[in-house]
């Protein structure tokens, strides 16, 4: 067909291929072009000795923003994937209890104190705020970019309806909302979701609770990755191009205007459009040779262990969390001091609860995970030893020793690791960090300002980091291309 547009999307993660699903059955050529072996991104996989990893996103909340993905190229998500909804939610365990985690609101209603009724109102109060920030975030933030969309009066009504949610910080809600110091922790966990700290972020954050609750967490049988072989299958029938293990070195301007990109091999390919899905800080390098990327203001990082485990961990459920006893400090550590947690907060995934075909019989697959600083630090292997070791000892706290003793091997991924796997600045998993109203709402937006033909998708974009909003970016720059291009 005469007069298609190039469209060249640079990265293959979650965002990519959103976009790339959105434009397929529009009069485009789209390509996208991975630096790795395999599409996905951080939603990816790993795989050793019969156990099986999801490495990145451990379940999905708002299962409809993907169906409606699906839908958008006329298929069922039923079709391709089978959804578990994961209750209890969670175990958490504390200094000196555990608490199984619903995903409703019965548990809330068990553990506030039932003598004060002040503080089972304060949580209505809570969530109904949430609610209508979700709902008007859900009209306007989620689905237009930032400041064209939404009008001036939805604009209004999305600051001043639940006011003090929006500017108070996140922390003040939770402490004042709660007694109880257990559900204290539970609650001001949320916003590490987008790589961010509770005692820095703002109360808009408080839409990941009320997402969650409200939608459950849901787990795709065989592991997450299934949704990225699905849409790469999905993709390929639809006639979009994916180039594997070539990277994009530089993007060529012509009087500022997209005119082709360069891989690594020197090789040049036109496009009239390009979209980057690497974070916006990457982008930028690939613009100009001297740019320098900065340590300010980015989102945490992780340092994750992949145990192969030769018995069944019976404490265990599907998730579960060992708080920090000082959660506080926790992220003054990991923010101000830049460095890992002396006493980690620690998730533990272990899918095989739910899905006994990612390991051999009676055996267990964990993955473990410590937030940790995204720096320009080495992770060489004393500073793996010495983390891994405050790892152990609080897995023996607990009695989760077995998970590392009776282990067939551990993997380990690192800062430095997520930094030269997925182009991520400094091994940040989300980019720029949302703290404080800038970092939250006005982040990267999804059209560039000045250059003609490039558009920004993904965690590091407009409207923000996590599986669904990372769609919903993508559903953003496939209409505002087709409006620009129609």
């Amino acid at each position: 067909m005469k007069n298609r547009k190039e469209v060249i999307i640079i990265g293959g993660g979650l965002g990519g291929i959103a976009t790339a699903i959105f434009l397929s059955q529009r009069n485009f050529n789209v390509t996208i072009i991975e630096k790795n072996g395999n599409i996905g991104g951080k939603m990816n996989f790993f795989t050793k000795n019969g156990y099986s990893f999801d490495t990145g996103p451990s379940l999905i909340t708002i299962p409809h923003i993907f169906e409606n993905m699906f839908s958008e190229v006329g298929e069922k998500m039923s079709d391709h994937l089978e959804l578990i909804k994961i209750n209890p939610l969670f175990r958490y365990m504390f200094e000196d209890s555990n608490l199984i985690y619903d995903s409703n609101f019965s548990l809330i209603e068990k553990n506030v104190n039932n003598k004060n009724i002040k503080e089972l109102d304060n949580f209505y109060d809570f969530m109904t705020k949430a609610s209508k920030l979700y709902n008007l975030s859900d009209n306007t933030f989620f689905k237009n970019e930032i400041l064209s969309t939404p009008s001036p009066k939805d604009l209004i009504n999305l600051i001043k309806s639940p006011f003090t949610l929006f500017f108070k910080k996140y922390s003040d809600l939770v402490n004042k909302t709660f007694v109880d110091d257990r559900l204290r922790k539970i609650f001001l966990r949320y916003p590490t979701y987008v790589g961010a700290s509770p005692y820095n972020s703002q109360g808009i954050l408080s839409i990941i609770p009320f997402m969650e609750l409200s939608f459950g967490g849901w787990y795709v049988k065989g592991g997450l990755y299934r949704i990225i072989e699905s849409l790469e299958k999905i993709l390929k029938s639809n006639g979009v191009k994916i180039i594997l293990n070539k990277k994009v070195s530089s993007i060529n301007l012509k009087n500022k205007k997209i005119e082709s990109i360069v891989l690594e091999q020197e090789e040049t390919i036109a496009a009239d459009i390009v979209v980057s899905n690497v974070d916006p800080i990457i982008t930028k390098t690939m613009l100009d040779k001297n740019f320098r990327l900065s340590e300010k203001n980015l989102s945490m990082s992780g340092l994750v262990f992949l145990v192969g485990v030769e018995k069944k961990i019976d404490q265990l459920h599907h998730h579960n969390v060992i708080f920090s006893d000082d959660y506080e400090n926790e992220f003054k550590e990991i923010f101000e001091k830049n460095i890992f947690p002396s006493d980690p907060t620690i998730y533990i995934n272990c899918p095989t609860k739910t899905d006994k075909s990612l390991a051999p019989e009676q055996c267990e697959s964990v993955f473990l995970m410590c937030n940790a600083p995204a720096n320009k630090s080495i992770w060489g292997e004393s500073e793996i030893k010495e983390a891994f070791n405050k790892v152990y000892a609080k897995l023996k706290s607990k009695d989760l020793g077995d998970i590392i003793d009776k282990s067939n091997f551990i993997e380990t991924i690192t800062p430095n690791d997520l930094e030269k796997r997925y182009a991520a600045p400094f091994g940040s998993i989300y980019g720029k960090v949302s703290h404080g109203i800038s970092g939250t709402v006005f982040r990267q937006p999804n059209k560039d300002r000045k250059i003609n033909g490039l558009y920004y998708v993904g965690g590091g974009t407009h409207p923000g980091g996590g599986t669904p909003t990372v769609i919903m970016s993508g559903e953003i720059v496939g209409k505002r291309i087709i409006k620009d291009y129609a």
